[in-house]
């Protein structure tokens, strides 16, 4: 036991040494459920919907870590496609001063000249658009390449920042990319990267010059929902691995996300994640009692049966972990 007290405190270091404030992250396991999400938000619509009430799992697959968007839905249901879903996280009011949006995607198929984009809108409390981040097909040179692209916004149509493209014939895609953007509201900068930050622009096969730039976010500097705007072309998709929001030193967590272990080996899965009065075992292959600890490796809470939920009302509000000693899995008390 010595052991895995130490085994685990040592995770959960490793864990606590990153200095990135995750505001909200969808793994997109087979699943739209937010995965984890800032403990002191009060927000709305945490579960993309949109991404699965028509698509299916192309791969076939169902332990493969992801989410296939190949169809618009019909959220209006009056036999047309609504290009842009509901507001997600919205009463997020973030106001600064760095934010980072990263799309993490396992392959796309961009049919040439359909129009087909994934796009993610940045709106604040006015419902007015503050940014955009999407792939799309370039336009004129770049066309038949899959392009990076975002629009900044103060005031107006916005400014249109190109990114880069992957290469020629990059509309169709197998290869794990994360791309994001960084917004800096008080210093009024922008970047666009693939990988993460410091990576920079590397993953591109070609850069504009537009890659990084200054905007004035005068009178924008806030985030209070954000949205996705898309169109899907006929034989179109994107397989989505992983969305996240986040400040401070970001982290690229998408292997992290997909979890060591399949879900199908897992010796136990929970629910809800983020929890505020009880979680509910699943055993799959459990024989040993589960253990929560904290984020400083102290052992809080034992439970020995599991058939009945577990009451974790007592918790404050944050981050733990749960474990039987051979699966640790982190979970939110809200």
């Amino acid at each position: 036991m010595r052991n895995f007290y130490f085994l685990l405190l040592t995770l959960i270091t490793v864990q606590l040494t990153a200095q990135e404030n995750v505001l909200a992250v969808w793994e997109l396991n087979n699943n739209v459920e937010v995965s984890e999400i800032d403990p002191s938000l009060t927000v709305a619509n945490t579960t993309l919907n949109y991404l699965t009430s028509e698509s299916t799992d192309l791969t076939g697959d169902d332990q493969d870590s992801t989410i296939t968007f190949d169809v618009v839905p019909d959220t209006n249901e009056n036999g047309s496609p609504n290009a842009f879903s509901a507001l997600y996280l919205d009463g997020l009011n973030f106001t600064g001063p760095e934010l980072h949006l990263s799309l993490a995607f396992k392959r796309w198929s961009i049919g040439t000249g359909s129009g087909t984009v994934f796009q993610i809108r940045m709106r604040n409390s006015s419902n007015t658009v503050v940014a955009n981040f999407k792939l799309a097909e370039g336009t004129g040179g770049n066309a038949g390449k899959a392009q990076v692209s975002t629009q900044l916004y103060n005031g107006g149509n916005g400014v249109f920042k190109n990114g880069g493209h992957f290469g020629s014939d990059s509309i169709e895609y197998s290869a794990d990319v994360n791309i994001g953007l960084t917004l800096n509201f008080l210093n009024g900068t922008y970047a666009i990267w693939t990988d993460n930050p410091t990576n920079g622009a590397a993953g591109f096969t070609w850069t504009a010059t537009s890659v990084t730039g200054t905007h004035d976010f005068t009178g924008y500097g806030e985030i209070n929902h954000i949205q996705i705007n898309s169109v899907i072309g006929s034989g179109s998709y994107f397989e989505l691995d992983q969305i996240k929001l986040s400040t401070g030193t970001y982290e690229n967590t998408v292997a992290e996300g997909n979890l060591s272990l399949p879900d199908y080996e897992k010796s136990f899965s929970f629910y809800p994640n983020p929890a505020q009065d009880h979680l509910n075992i699943e055993k799959i292959n459990l024989s040993n009692s589960l253990y929560i600890f904290d984020t400083l490796g102290k052992n809080i809470m034992s439970i020995d049966d599991v058939s009945k939920p577990i009451d974790v009302s007592i918790l404050n509000p944050g981050l733990y972990f749960i474990s039987d000693g051979q699966t640790t899995q982190k979970f939110i008390k809200k």
